[in-house]
């Protein structure tokens, strides 16, 4: 992909890995299992960023990771000059968790790391007349989309990204059976995150918001799609597969402004029972009105964080080999044209 990107991420300082170890084992991590003999099992791992990279500096960015939306921590970003120096992201995973989602067994650990960016504390939160939330994914977290968050704040937006009990970066709302379990739950867990999404839309107006735009990737796509009103939306890569009627994910009720934005590559979106002539199809049929991007080189997941994508191949251990890899030009094109659409559609006043 030959998209030039202004994104410069740092390498993280993992630890290398012999081929066939397992992250936990490693001798550089630390371990509390509270089960003596027993190698990573519910671990919490810290892997801190001592190398010598200096963090990517993000002047006149505020942030606070303080926010609880639904109950779990939320990432607050917003324009400012002021505040304490911070050198960091906190980023958690839990590989238990993901295991549990899946597989439905209880495999891993909890593992925490420091994704290198220099960024202001917000003692108190501040929030312009435009904001945005972030929605992510399944078994994704709130910092996926923090570069969108940088992006936009850089153009006067204040961002919210709160965490789903979806999330892969707690061990909590597993539910029980694995993959197929979450796909019969499927209906439960849309209202729960419809309400989470609410819950954010009534704060930031509460604290000064006049205009709120939704952004979703993957099933946060599917989220920003159902909840009704009128609202400037960015839907990345969320499409559901066949037998579920699309309407149910394109909600009559949820109006306004729309860009839906599905990578000509990505891995799920345009493979089976998913294609791009189903997506596409959907898109005509029942968005007629939406702006729509298929571009070429784009993923379902080269176009997040490229330090949170970097991370997972380490995270993941032995079979960190088969994670996706990171694209820093993916990612810049897509939150470009993220913020460029908000940008353009959100009320400046």
């Amino acid at each position: 992909m030959d998209v030039a990107s202004p994104w410069r991420f740092p390498a993280l300082p993992f630890p290398k890995l012999a081929p066939g170890s397992a992250m936990t084992n490693h001798p550089s991590l630390r371990m509390n299992t509270g089960l003596p003999g027993v190698a990573g099992v519910a671990a919490v791992v810290s892997l801190r960023s001592c190398g010598k990279r200096k963090p990517i500096a993000m002047r006149g960015v505020q942030y606070s990771d303080r926010l609880s939306m639904g109950g779990r921590p939320a990432s607050l970003w917003s324009p400012g000059s002021g505040g304490e120096e911070l050198s960091s992201y906190r980023y958690t995973f839990s590989t238990r968790k993901l295991a549990l989602s899946t597989l439905g067994f209880p495999l891993g650990s909890k593992l925490e790391i420091e994704l290198p960016r220099e960024l202001l504390n917000m003692e108190v939160p501040v929030v312009q007349s435009r904001a945005v939330v972030l929605v992510h994914g399944l078994l994704c977290s709130r910092l996926d989309m923090a570069h969108f968050a940088e992006e936009l704040v850089l153009r006067g937006f204040t961002v919210l990204a709160p965490e789903m009990d979806d999330s892969v970066s707690h061990e909590d709302g597993v539910v029980p059976g694995g993959f197929v379990g979450s796909l019969l739950a499927r209906e439960e867990a849309e209202e729960r995150r419809l309400q989470v999404l609410q819950d954010c839309v009534d704060w930031l107006r509460q604290h000064g918001a006049k205009d709120v735009g939704l952004v979703g990737h993957s099933r946060g796509g599917v989220t920003i799609s159902q909840l009704e009103g009128d609202f400037c939306r960015v839907n990345i890569a969320g499409f559901q597969p066949p037998p579920v009627d699309p309407e149910d994910t394109f909600r009559k009720g949820a109006e306004g402004p729309m860009l839906i934005i599905c990578g000509a590559e990505d891995e799920i979106c345009t493979r089976p029972p998913l294609s791009m002539d189903y997506v596409q199809d959907t898109v005509r049929r029942l968005r007629p009105g939406a702006e729509s991007f298929y571009p070429a080189g784009v993923t379902h997941f080269n176009l997040l964080n490229p330090q949170v994508v970097e991370s997972w191949q380490s995270l993941l251990g032995a079979v960190g080999a088969w994670a996706p890899a990171p694209e820093p030009a993916a990612a810049n094109l897509i939150s470009q044209k993220v913020a460029d659409f908000l940008d353009s559609k959100m009320n400046k006043g």
